[in-house]
């Protein structure tokens, strides 16, 4: 499961896809690094008052790949979606989760689609490793960029100031205090 909270609550329909888009991209990238595939998908829109909507869909067959989902997500979204309420969190479920190593095919599924979809997942994975998370993404990311921040979207003073060998994901856990002398 991922899920985001806006820093602010927003009735932008671009940037609140986008927001949900990028939970999906974050969710398969972890399933991904398990080697697993989904076979569930389902989709939360939290409103500003806290209430919440959601639908679910069953897949045909698993998939480890966002881009595979993405005209259900749209669908998925569009009937979700209000015109002018104002929400504060999407969220992505991935459910009926099954080993991605090895796969059974049915008579008359494109296999060369399948392992050309999957051989870009691991490209962008590798370039994403390499230069950092979500620097390949899908396009309805492009909403996210440029859109004004505040105090609450900056990182907190631990993380913006990491100890030498820690990373984003790798923190080593001792309590630090930071006072000027």
């Amino acid at each position: 499961m991922k899920s985001k909270t806006f820093s602010a609550p927003s009735a932008d329909r671009n940037y609140i896809f986008a927001k949900l888009v990028r939970n999906l991209e974050s969710a398969f990238i972890k399933i991904r690094r398990h080697q697993l595939r989904s076979k569930e998908l389902v989709v939360y829109l939290r409103r500003k008052d806290y209430d919440e909507q959601g639908l679910s869909v069953q897949l045909d067959q698993g998939t480890s790949n966002p881009m595979e989902v993405m005209f259900l997500i749209h669908e998925m979204f569009s009937r979700l979606y209000r015109e002018g309420v104002e929400y504060r969190s999407t969220s992505v479920v991935l459910g009926g989760l099954e080993s991605d190593r090895e796969r059974q095919t049915e008579l008359f599924e494109d296999r060369r689609g399948m392992e050309r979809m999957q051989s870009l997942g691991q490209t962008i994975d590798q370039i994403n490793r390499r230069y950092g998370k979500h620097k390949i993404f899908l396009a309805p990311g492009l909403f996210l960029q440029g859109v004004e921040t505040n105090e609450r979207d900056e990182p907190c003073w631990r993380k913006a100031n990491l100890l030498k060998g820690e990373t984003g994901r790798r923190r080593i856990f001792i309590p630090r205090l930071d006072i000027e002398v």
